[in-house]
């Protein structure tokens, strides 16, 4: 029926504003119902992100769509760093503790017909969202024509988004001086190899990052560009900066902006959160821009499903909580990179020492790449984060991410890991053996079934049998005992985000329900 001038009356669980990488993300992930409209009639034109970091590949495999953006991708590996004609250090990509390259080159056009693909449901463009009101109970908007009545509002729709103006939250920091070019040039005599990412630092800023269809992506500083930038303008960079006399034959993609640091000081009011580039804008150089955004999308996707089951409101309010921490280091970190880039003179001369000496050896470089690509990023002080583990604990701590490990042997016979475990969209308890019989941990595990995914993980070349609901598996190189920490017998709350959420040991049933009952899970 037609109500105040709307065609017709909708409720959703979910309303997520924005059909970009991390608006697709969250929907791919979300597994509650939910509606994802853009205000744009189609995708843009020009396609900015391109750097896929291992951890949103980490995340992706969670979708089941990370094979699929590998299929489809161009691996890099390394970043040699030059400055005055000459290598001042090299970032090599390989050895990170991740079963996916520290990086790939893809398309953001590319990657977010991948993430459509994967949708229940379409993508419906040309429908701007408008909040209405909201109250305790859920929100209103107007979508096209529609009025929407959801559970929460997510707003996925970019660096000006309407929704966080809407709701008064201040996008607080600045720009970044002069504009910025990009284009993807088909290039004739290229130097560097197929997966080589080379940065120039001076004051244009330049970097190229390889495609994977051979064309290269060119960022750089070009103040008196006006919509686009000319071919002949970037043609002078390649020759102020690489060797070899290289010729841009054609280019594509072309477009000029400006480059923002910025966090909004709140990512939630009420029930309307606020998720990639609404949430925070950064520099380019580093990638961690939509990267970032889709760490927002899998931290969000699960409480929003607990939410919209009445879990208590710590659970969303952790997301914050979590994720503006990270945004503020990570706008920090890469304008600090950015600003670096662009020195000349004796700063520029000292950073290059600097550089030399940060980046020396093996281990400095792999802790820099690790760092870059957000792998160590953790939620120690979060509010639904809990457990403890003894005093020089190893292995994964809570609030950390869970990196893959294996082989684990079902009873089947079937080797499997971690990674695979980590598939599963629900929230998991694993309980790992040591010195204990098994059948405590089967009962312990049988004891919150259904509730969360339980798995029992013993030392041995096959798994005992298993209580209806439970997963037996062995570890008979210990690879996952030594991966988790599992020195003695102990309980992990693994999240649907891949994050430790508990640890206890010795397993305690009284404590691990304690902590699901906080997240709103009851056993």
């Amino acid at each position: 029926m037609v109500h105040r001038g709307y065609a017709r009356r909708v409720e959703v669980g979910v309303l997520i504003a924005g059909a970009g990488p991390v608006g697709l993300s969250l929907a791919c992930e979300l597994g509650v119902e939910h509606r994802i409209v853009d205000s744009a009639p189609e995708r843009a034109a020009v396609s900015r992100a391109t750097d896929l970091h291992a951890r949103s590949l980490e995340l992706w495999d969670h979708t089941g769509v990370a094979d699929e953006v590998l299929a489809a991708a161009l691996p890099i590996t390394g970043v040699p760093l030059f400055s005055g004609g000459r290598e001042v250090a090299r970032l090599d990509f390989g050895g990170i503790d991740s079963p996916f390259p520290a990086a790939v080159s893809l398309r953001q056009r590319e990657l977010e017909e991948l993430l459509r693909e994967h949708l229940a449901g379409g993508v419906e463009r040309g429908t701007p969202v408008q909040l209405v009101c909201q109250d305790e109970d859920g929100v209103v908007a107007r979508v096209g024509s529609d009025e929407v009545r959801a559970g929460f509002l997510v707003a996925c729709d970019g660096v000006h988004s309407g929704l966080r103006e809407a709701l008064g939250i201040p996008f607080e920091g600045g720009d970044y001086p002069g504009r910025w070019a990009v284009m993807d040039a088909d290039i004739e005599g290229w130097p560097y190899g197929p997966g080589e990412l080379p940065v120039f630092l001076d004051h244009e800023g330049f970097w190229a990052m390889p495609l994977p269809d051979a064309r290269m992506r060119l960022f750089f500083r070009d103040d008196a560009a006006g919509e686009q930038p000319e071919m002949a303008d970037a043609q002078g960079v390649i020759d102020r900066h690489v060797p070899g006399a290289p010729r841009i034959r054609g280019a594509e993609n072309r477009a000029c902006f400006s480059v923002h640091h910025r966090v909004a000081r709140r990512f939630r009011a009420g029930r309307v959160l606020l998720a990639g580039d609404a949430a925070h804008a950064m520099t380019p150089v580093n990638g961690q821009g939509m990267n970032t955004g889709v760490q927002d999308a899998y931290n969000l996707a699960w409480k929003l499903r607990l939410a919209l089951e009445g879990a208590p409101a710590a659970v969303l309010d952790s997301y914050e909580a979590e994720r503006r921490p990270v945004a503020l280091a990570t706008v920090r970190a890469s304008g600090e990179l950015h600003d670096a880039n662009v020195l000349s003179g004796a700063a520029a001369a000292a950073r290059d020492r600097s550089l030399a000496a940060a980046l020396a050896s093996p281990a400095q470089v792999l802790a820099a790449v690790e760092a870059a690509h957000e792998l160590p990023v953790a939620y120690r002080d979060s509010p639904i984060v809990g457990g403890d583990a003894p005093a020089g604990a190893l292995g994964v701590l809570p609030g950390q991410r869970i990196a893959d490990a294996g082989p684990v042997i079902r009873a089947d016979g079937y080797a499997t890991s971690l990674r695979e475990l980590l598939r599963a969209p629900a929230l998991q308890l694993w309980v790992c053996t040591g010195s204990a019989p098994a059948e405590f941990a089967l009962a312990l595990a049988e004891r919150f079934t259904p509730a969360v995914r339980s798995t029992v993980l013993v030392i041995a070349d096959r798994p005992p049998a298993a209580p209806p609901g439970v997963e037996a598996l062995a570890d008979p190189e210990l690879r996952a005992h030594g991966r988790l920490g599992a020195v003695a017998d102990a309980a992990y709350v693994v999240r649907p985000d891949g994050h430790l959420g508990f640890r206890c040991e010795p397993p305690n049933a009284a404590r691990v329900a304690e902590h699901l009952s906080r997240i709103g899970v009851g056993a």
